[in-house]
């Protein structure tokens, strides 16, 4: 599928889509961290990890692993490798890693949130490029462009999957077997500020809908969104028709059924529950900082187009104040789950929590703000034409949220990045008539601030949306 490039600010670029492989340590067999049986799976895991033996690992008797001398946390989510200038991206910037702190290194982590690459090929050279030239720990959830079925490579039967289910167990499988973690984490257990590092599993289910933007998305069961052409999902969640009864009727008939997004939030159980009772006891009466990371938004307030945090009234209108409008109010719809914010909330009812981040992908909107007592930060490389549009930094880096002996790395606030370091408006029309230009060129339309890639997928001539 052609990009469907959401080509300014607001919007976040339909992310490729998601789902990247959880990896487990890299003895164990590879288990079904998408099927129905949740306590099996996570008996087998955690078995598995009892019998693995990583670098810098200690094992507890409760069942998680701990990296007790990580020093540093770094931050990087769609990557979009198979983008040939994001892949010469990160050849360079792993090539000069010896001489810039900006790096992480082998005694620091860096967690990526999802869509490094839909083909698995290029997953893994990817990993191999990072474990490399960096030698740092790596953290990863799926994304939706691991989810997406690649199903013509016909002479190898080891790429067919029955399913976007199959897709993400043999990406987790690969990350099993490179040692990516895909499972929460005690890390910096001999620093003076220790941490969790918890992947949260999600899909999104048009929750977070923006109020008062109906007659924006009323095309929406046309709208040509990657993810409905890319992803397959077993009938029991998926939607029969425009009636559903736990779906309001102006979804996509391939909009997935939220008993999905419910098998995906199952997966985190087991992991919250071991903070919780970590921050019980209380051990070493040393109180542990906490980064969770979905590949997916969380809240309203995480949308390219939220502009103030003192508003309590909802999504405010006059905000989608931008020739694309109709695009920001149809990708809320596909940006994540309010259900994901409610779930690691549970984690601040704890006495002894510490500072609480939270790590999120998708959008392609740089984001760096507090609400609530939570911090989000989403930290994209994006698309090469974002960069250049300054819809993210050209100057995009890897970038530290915590250090295990200080804490929370602090950062100034960013909302709507396009509009307070790019250029705000009057930068971004004159980006788009340059922009106009090429992509017109190239078979692009574009329609207010969104790029919309004209091609064809499996045969099928479309207009695809893609973050």
């Amino acid at each position: 599928m052609l990009p469907f490039v959401s080509m300014i600010g607001w919007l976040a670029l339909l992310c490729y889509n998601m789902v990247l492989p959880m990896t487990m340590p890299r003895s164990s067999r590879a288990f079904s961290m998408f099927s129905g049986s949740n306590s099996i799976g996570r008996n087998k895991f955690i078995t598995a990890l009892r019998k693995t033996k990583l670098p810098h690992v200690e094992e507890e008797s409760c069942g998680f692993t701990t990296l007790t001398n990580m020093e540093r946390i770094y931050i990087l989510s769609d990557l979009h490798t198979d983008h040939v200038r994001n892949m010469e991206w990160l050849q360079q910037r792993c090539a000069s890693s010896n001489s810039s702190s900006a790096a992480p290194g082998p005694n620091d982590a860096l967690i990526i949130a999802g869509d490094i690459s839909h083909d698995l090929v290029t997953f893994e050279n990817t990993i191999v490029l990072l474990q490399n030239n960096l030698k740092c720990s790596i953290f990863f959830v799926p994304g939706n462009h691991e989810a997406w079925m690649d199903n013509n490579n016909n002479n190898n039967t080891s790429f067919y999957h029955d399913n976007s289910i199959s897709k993400l167990n043999a990406v987790i499988e690969l990350c099993q077997k490179m040692g990516v973690y895909t499972t929460h984490c005690l890390v910096g257990t001999n620093k003076k500020y220790p941490l969790w590092i918890v992947p949260i599993h999600s899909w999104y289910d048009g929750s977070l809908m923006l109020q008062d933007c109906e007659d924006f998305i009323r095309d929406f069961p046309s709208w040509p969104w990657v993810d409905f052409i890319r992803c397959q999902w077993p009938a029991e969640h998926m939607r029969i028709g425009t009636d559903s009864t736990d779906d309001t009727t102006y979804l996509h008939r391939k909009f997935p059924k939220q008993s999905l997004v419910q098998m995906f939030l199952q997966q985190n159980e087991g992991a919250l529950q071991d903070v919780a009772k970590f921050q019980e006891v209380n051990h070493d009466n040393k109180v542990a900082g906490l980064v969770t990371f979905s590949h997916f938004l969380s809240n309203q307030q995480s949308l390219p187009d939220w502009k103030d945090l003192r508003e309590e009234r909802g999504f405010q209108r006059q905000w989608l104040d931008h020739p694309g409008p109709g695009i920001s109010a149809k990708f809320a719809l596909v940006a994540g789950s309010a259900r994901i914010d409610e779930q690691i909330r549970t984690l601040q009812q704890q006495p002894n929590n510490n500072e609480h981040i939270h790590v999120l992908g998708h959008s392609h909107r740089p984001k760096d703000f507090c609400y609530k007592g939570i911090r989000y930060i989403h930290h994209p490389l994006g698309k090469p034409q974002e960069r250049e549009m300054q819809m993210i930094s050209p100057n995009v880096d890897f970038k530290c949220i915590w250090d295990t002996s200080s804490g929370s790395v602090p950062s100034s606030q960013i909302l709507r990045y396009w509009e307070e370091q790019g250029g705000g408006l009057s930068a971004l029309t004159s980006f788009m008539k340059t922009r106009r230009k090429k992509t017109q060129s190239a078979g692009s339309i574009v329609i207010g601030t969104t790029t919309v890639d004209s091609g064809y997928q499996n045969n099928s001539s479309v207009i695809s949306s893609r973050r």
